[in-house]
């Protein structure tokens, strides 16, 4: 019950901005980027007296979720299983916590911010991968890694992910210009051991997050949908990571720039957080900027301000590192077979020059 969407004119005298309000229930970053491009669209051709045109429809998200419920009883689903139930096994801890709280709901948020500079962003986005073959959740993580370990002790860390959740796991379903919230959430679990080589911590993140199969999708699909037991009984991991893309692609257009004005809140106080610790990272205006979400009631500021600079610094050695190289370092999923350590792809690539030599 209740409104879905609900959009807005302010006329100033700097311009007019809309806002556009529409409840997550229907819609996820994937659908604002195609809500944008049509808006965009209809919107030009409004100007030029051209009739509106939108393009093809695809698949509406009751058939995706139809057949979605028909995917939960596959066999191919079931391949998944003990790999999230193995991973929810993992267990760790993680930053203190002030004090613990009953309820940990969105009413008592504070967010802390860092950024990278224009050019610390662009040798992240367009440099630093050359050197591992990466992408940019494997660096992004492999940073967060050594700032946990650094302020924890811990080798290990836990993660709930966020995934697009469109990916082709559905016969004869097309969702590429379908608006609805596919997000997909998933845990992932990543111990570096007592490695302190950087170049093979790298490689240890980017291969964990390669062994995911379908990007997570499976996860929420068995958890709920299936009702798999050992999943419902799954602990929460102490932090969601999201990386949200690069926002100045999306909103700065022809016809449309983003506003400087605020939205306002964008969730409600009494929902109840997925995880204790929140972390969004996002590209806008050339810069990447995180944010670190908590409960003030839960997490002294001073502790994850902490945690924010580690991360920062963290990062800014990883960017260094990757882009101080001259060749690309190649782990086995570059080599399509993900089942051989790195240990062991290590001494074939070495009996390989040997013999070549």
């Amino acid at each position: 019950e209740g409104k879905m969407i609900k959009l807005c004119v302010f006329k100033t005298t700097e311009g007019d901005h809309l806002l556009i309000a529409i409840h997550h229930l229907v819609v996820d970053g994937v659908s604002w980027r195609i809500l944008f491009e049509d808006f965009e669209a209809a919107y030009g051709q409004d100007l030029q007296g051209k009739p509106i045109e939108l393009g093809y429809k695809t698949d509406s998200y009751k058939t995706f979720s139809e057949k979605l419920a028909e995917y939960a009883s596959s066999k191919k689903l079931l391949k998944e299983q003990e790999y999230w139930r193995e991973i929810s096994k993992g267990k760790m801890a993680f930053l203190p916590k002030h004090r613990q709280v009953a309820h940990d709901n969105y009413e008592n948020s504070r967010t802390l911010r860092i950024s990278l500079s224009q050019m610390e962003t662009e040798q992240l986005l367009k440099e630093a991968h050359k050197a591992y073959n990466t992408q940019i959740n494997d660096l992004l993580l492999t940073a967060l890694l050594i700032a946990s370990r650094q302020l924890t002790g811990e080798n290990r860390l836990k993660i709930l992910m966020e995934g697009h959740g469109r990916d082709d796991i559905l016969q004869d379903v097309d969702i590429t210009r379908t608006v609805g919230w596919f997000t997909a959430m998933y845990p992932v679990f990543i111990d570096l051991e007592d490695e302190a080589d950087l170049s093979m911590m790298i490689k240890i993140v980017k291969e964990t997050l390669r062994k995911i199969p379908n990007n997570g999708i499976g996860y929420g699909i068995l958890k709920y949908l299936r009702k798999d037991e050992v999943l419902l009984k799954d602990e929460k991991p102490p932090i969601l990571f999201n990386y949200l893309g690069e926002l100045d692609h999306d909103l700065t257009t022809e016809q449309f720039s983003s506003s400087k004005l605020s939205a306002g809140q964008s969730i409600g106080e009494k929902s109840a957080r997925d995880a204790s610790v929140e972390i969004d990272s996002v590209v806008a205006d050339r810069q990447l900027m995180i944010s670190t979400t908590f409960n003030e009631y839960e997490y002294s500021p001073d502790t994850i301000s902490e945690l924010n600079q580690a991360f920062k610094e963290s990062l800014q050695m990883v960017i260094s590192h990757c882009t101080g190289k001259n060749e690309t370092e190649k782990t086995s999923s570059d080599y399509g077979y993900d089942k051989l350590s790195l240990e062991d792809l290590e001494e074939l690539l070495n009996e390989y020059e040997s013999v070549d030599s």
